[in-house]
């Protein structure tokens, strides 16, 4: 099974965590490592808390119904043409 190394997604971004750590997990089925996952520490919670506030004083300032288009589109998006409703 291919392991997968995932990041921090902040501010539009991805990141290595600030201190460079990762934990593995494993698969129940026989104990392999399937992924890395970031460390985080206080800093990037920090980052993604001031990114959060900042995206969340923009998107106060649209109107509810552009807000509803831009949670379609992402829903249409995510829901792909390989899913049946």
């Amino acid at each position: 099974m291919q392991q997968v190394k995932l990041r921090h997604y902040i501010n539009g971004e991805f990141r290595e965590p600030s201190n460079g750590e990762y934990s593995q997990k494993t698969t129940p089925i026989d104990g392999s490592v399937i992924a890395l996952v970031p460390s985080g520490t206080r800093e990037d919670a920090k980052a993604a808390i001031d990114a959060a506030y900042e995206a969340g004083k923009q998107w106060s300032k649209l109107t509810p119904i552009k807000r509803s288009d831009y949670i379609y589109i992402k829903y249409m998006k995510w829901r792909g043409p390989w899913r049946r409703t």
